[in-house]
């Protein structure tokens, strides 16, 4: 990409690298591709023991753009290089159309996928009764560990938290188990008082 930089650091199955041999140890060069949906990277450079370095040419696809915006999901062209990076595909976006989240409710896709919050995430939440369409709330779950599991666990514990409650329960570090032994000690308590 003339004219600008990036840097990005991601882990990416082996396997994403077409062409790339890494059962030789010695020093060598290579050429290999990376192919998204959005487009596909051109690398080459010199490994050695795993460890290499090199540059690599980004050709975005023509059809991406358009297949994207078929599922109602517009995608600037200067975003489609970030899209191929986060590996966004069009099978994505088909799952965040059928899980009934709009555009408006995932600006940053790219973000979104890159975080982990996918069809399945969503309607896992979903069956625990938050119904949230918002992109940064679900990113937010993700990053601060509102799982299922956790609100379940939370619910277990006697607790009805709102979506921006648990968030800050993850934050707080606030447990289902402390949560329980805080229940308890408030019902010693109030035995004790009458």
């Amino acid at each position: 990409m003339k004219g600008h930089s990036n840097n990005h650091e991601s882990d990416w199955s082996t396997n994403s690298f077409e062409g790339l041999d890494l059962s030789v140890k010695a020093k060598h060069e290579v050429k290999f591709t990376i192919r998204r949906d959005a487009g596909r990277f051109e690398c080459e450079g010199y490994i050695e023991d795993s460890e290499g370095a090199g540059v690599f040419h980004f050709l975005p696809d023509g059809k991406y753009a358009t297949s994207m915006s078929a599922l109602g999901f517009s995608v600037d062209p200067d975003k489609i290089f970030a899209m191929a990076i986060f590996d966004v595909s069009v099978d994505f976006a088909q799952e965040m159309k059928k899980s009934k989240t709009t555009e408006s409710g995932f600006r940053q896709i790219d973000c979104v996928q890159d975080f982990g919050v996918d069809a399945k995430f969503i309607q896992e939440i979903r069956k625990e009764g938050l119904n949230t369409d918002d992109s940064d709330k679900l990113v937010a779950f993700r990053i601060h560990g509102v799982s299922p599991e956790f609100v379940r666990s939370v619910r277990s514990a006697g607790y009805t938290p709102s979506e921006d409650d648990l968030i800050a329960m993850r934050i707080h570090g606030a447990t289902p188990e402390w949560m329980a032994q805080l229940k308890k000690k408030a019902t010693t308590t109030s035995n004790c008082r009458n």
